[in-house]
């Protein structure tokens, strides 16, 4: 009895997992989406995390390196403050 359970929570996990990665994709894919046509990677960079994606999500996403990330959205921070 001790085994089936646990192989029906060891499958609902499985099914849980599966799930969160699924909703990652499409959460990827409209975020993707919501930047297709901006031709300003620092715009890109802006929107993204603007809409809740940190540095190294947005570097996968664009093919770039968290670390030029941090420095655009910081680019980005001090001409806002500037203006």
């Amino acid at each position: 009895m001790a085994k089936a359970k646990r192989d029906d929570n060891e499958g609902a996990n499985s099914e849980a997992q599966e799930i969160v990665v699924n909703l990652q994709r499409i959460a990827n894919l409209l975020a993707l989406n919501l930047i297709k046509g901006e031709e300003d990677e620092a715009e890109k960079i802006k929107t993204l995390a603007a809409v809740g994606y940190g540095s190294s999500e947005i570097a996968r996403l664009l093919g770039r390196s968290p670390g030029s990330v941090r420095m655009a959205l910081l680019r980005a921070r001090n001409e806002s403050q500037n203006e």
